[in-house]
């Protein structure tokens, strides 16, 4: 017996094994596939005229059939059961998180180029040494200050024009 299961995406699943007969691993006759979820096992009493076939998943007994298609079939939906419910939480839970991160991750980006576009022309200052003087000021202090070297009395001037203005 080689029969493949599927995924609801339609990968495929290891197949069964075929029957085996009482061992180590189960003392009855058995077949087994490895599931996402663990080892799925059919055992049952061969020795029986009309034996019952016992699926477990992951050592959790699942329930009891009269055929053996029976329970690979029961083995299959008992997988998509728990493949559908983990779907349907992982959607709900990453959805808020998943559009959370990108609204922040939005924003970085945002400042990111704010930031660049407002400092970058000046990232040069960063690395003149004859500007060291200037570790720790504010942009609009190392532009004041460079004026009033360059033009002495102009800032002030300007200042007393405008605040004559702004009071006359």
């Amino acid at each position: 017996m080689a029969d493949t299961l599927e995924s609801k995406t339609g990968d495929p699943v290891p197949a069964w094994t075929d029957a085996t007969p009482p061992n180590g691993e189960c003392p009855y006759d058995h077949c087994a596939c490895d599931t996402p979820l663990g080892t799925a096992l059919i055992a049952w009493k061969s020795w029986k005229d009309y034996p019952s076939y016992t699926l477990t998943v992951d050592d959790e007994w699942i329930d009891t059939f009269h055929t053996i298609d029976e329970a690979k079939n029961a083995a299959l939906a008992h997988v998509r059961t728990i493949e559908n419910r983990c779907s349907a939480w992982i959607s709900s839970v990453d959805t808020p998180a998943q559009a959370e991160a990108d609204d922040v991750q939005a924003k970085l980006d945002e400042y990111r180029t704010a930031w660049e576009a407002l400092f970058g022309p000046l990232t040069w200052m960063q690395h003149s040494d004859q500007l060291t003087a200037y570790a720790g000021w504010g942009l609009s202090e190392i532009a004041n200050d460079l004026i009033d070297r360059a033009y002495p009395g102009l800032r002030s001037s300007a200042v007393a024009v405008m605040e004559g203005q702004t009071h006359g």
